[in-house]
């Protein structure tokens, strides 16, 4: 193919794959979202996060932004973003508003991880580019992780490859120089998503124990110990006097707040057949849903793992064929083990119970599944090697159709919010919020002849984006995990006995705090049953 043939290509497949990551978003003229509540809530996290930048005196603490009011450090009760939000500032800065920034930001991630595989694949492995795009595609618009879209900090992947990319550079070079490059794409990847990070850190851990299976590796990594130690040791303590702020930020919190149980983490466990379910909503395998009962699995939208039969086939018989390369060996392996570990196997048999119990950090990862999002990056590299075969047998035209039809399977329809409604809401509860109060609490009474569609999290969620707007703390919230005490969660009063155990909820939480009942406001209105049957 010569060089316009291949731009054309390259370009062709990110913007397919754009289209089918995003094609309600487009297609609305971004007036719909992907997801719901955790959208929004990563859009308030990054929208306080850039105020915070700003100086704004309201966002003067990154970590306790003015919600679950007056609890501190409840930013370490989730994902910080900071090395993501970058992505979202830029849009800001140009005077997009938050909604229409944080759609651009979920783009802006997508089209950095098709690029950093691309560049991996090329620049690292060595591939030609037909099968450089190949593999590139699938990384980054595999359904796994579009699946995903509704938790848009799981979207990137660009810092584990840029990770691997200094790390197979340190192991074939030998240059120093990739040390620390790796601990800082690592670093990035801490501060940028800890679910991610953590099975990347479980990654390299069975990688190691796979290198030392073999006595050529064995020698190649002493080898490599005894020239670069000093840069190691050196490297390795930045990284850690870096991670080291964000890692006692989590440990207080994790010490305020109630972890999962293994009962509660086990219905996350992929099933066997997890490995090929795409979802009630896909384009080509969503009848399966119903006809195989996926349905029935607990916290289904975490087992909707595949990437599509063909595109697993054409993944699988690359890496056979090429099982003697070190490249498949090390990259195969570590994730095929702990794929293998935190499948629950017939018979009631929940390997991951041990990673659970020993592992550091395990007791807060709560959807296992989301290992598939590293377990992309051999499959890429899988497709590449098909790819090259295909090349090899002069059959080079193949390969755009084979990238079309593998991209088709990995098309669905997604969750998605109308984000004007939801500015609506808040709106009419910016308008209720007192100018001279301290806080607020909302906790609306709604009526119950109404169809009960809306949410308590969706609620929680207006008042922290009507928080911001007034300038005005609230102790609502929502986050991964809530403030010990914080009883507040149910805030809706369908009945009068909802609302007593609200009222009593609220004392007790504004006493502990030792807040005056006067300066704080509790608001009941405005209604659902006020603005959700509104006309549009």
């Amino acid at each position: 193919m010569g060089k316009l043939r291949l731009g054309v290509l390259a370009s062709a497949a990110c913007l397919l794959g754009l289209i089918i990551a995003f094609h309600p978003m487009i297609t609305s003229s971004f007036r719909l979202e992907h997801g719901d509540t955790d959208s929004r809530f990563l859009g308030y996290v990054l929208e306080h996060g850039y105020r915070w930048l700003n100086g704004d005196a309201f966002h003067s603490s990154f970590w306790s932004p003015p919600i679950f009011h007056p609890q501190q450090n409840v930013s370490a009760y989730g994902d910080t973003l900071l090395t993501l939000a970058p992505f979202y500032w830029v849009w800001r800065v140009f005077g997009l508003t938050p909604d229409t920034s944080f759609s651009l930001w979920l783009i802006t991630l997508t089209t950095l991880n098709y690029l950093a595989a691309l560049f991996l694949l090329r620049r690292g492995f060595s591939f030609s580019w037909p099968a450089t795009i190949f593999g590139a595609a699938l990384f980054a618009f595999a359904s796994p992780r579009l699946q995903q879209l509704t938790h848009g900090q799981l979207i990137p992947g660009f810092w584990v490859l840029l990770a691997i990319f200094a790390l197979q550079r340190l192991l074939t070079a030998g240059s120093k120089r990739w040390i620390a490059l790796f601990f800082a794409a690592y670093a990035a990847q801490v501060y940028a998503n800890i679910y991610i990070a953590w099975f990347f850190s479980l990654c390299l851990a069975a990688a190691g124990s796979v290198a030392l299976c073999s006595a050529r590796s064995r020698n190649r990594l002493a080898e490599l110990l005894r020239g670069t130690w000093p840069m190691l040791l050196a490297s390795g303590a930045a990284f850690g006097l870096v991670v080291l702020p964000l890692a006692a930020r989590y440990l207080h919190a994790a010490d305020n707040v109630t972890l999962k149980s293994f009962e509660e983490i086990s219905l996350s466990l992929p099933r066997p057949h997890s490995w090929l379910h795409h979802g009630e909503a896909h384009w080509l395998y969503g009848w399966l849903t119903e006809l195989i009962g996926y349905r029935h699995l607990p916290l289904e939208q975490e087992h909707r793992l595949g990437i599509g039969f063909l595109t697993l086939t054409l993944a699988l018989i690359g890496l056979y064929r090429h099982r003697r390369e070190p490249l498949v060996r090390f990259l195969v392996l570590p994730v095929l083990i702990i794929c293998f570990i935190a499948t629950a196997l017939p018979g009631g048999i929940q390997l991951w119970r041990a990673v659970y119990e020993s592992v550091p950090g395990a007791y807060a990862i709560r959807a296992v599944g989301r290992i598939v999002l590293l377990a992309l990056i051999p499959l890429a590299v899988g497709l590449a090697y098909f790819a090259e075969d295909l090349l090899r047998r002069d059959r080079v035209r193949w390969v755009p159709a084979l990238i079309l039809l593998c991209l088709l399977e990995q098309g669905s329809g997604y969750e998605t919010f109308d984000r004007h409604e939801a500015e609506r809401r808040v709106q009419a509860l910016v308008a209720e919020i007192p100018a001279d109060c301290d806080a607020f609490f909302y906790a609306p009474v709604a009526d119950p002849r109404h169809v009960r569609w809306i949410t308590n999290h969706e609620l929680q969620i207006d008042a922290m984006w009507a928080s911001l707007r007034a300038r005005t703390p609230t102790i609502n919230g929502y986050s991964g995990c809530f403030p010990p005490d914080w009883d507040l969660y149910q805030n809706i009063a369908w009945t009068p006995r909802d609302e007593a155990r609200i009222r009593a909820a609220y004392r007790d939480w504004i006493d502990q705090g030792g807040l005056a009942d006067e300066a704080i406001r509790f608001l009941t209105s405005p209604s659902p049953s006020q603005y959700l049957f509104e006309p549009k």
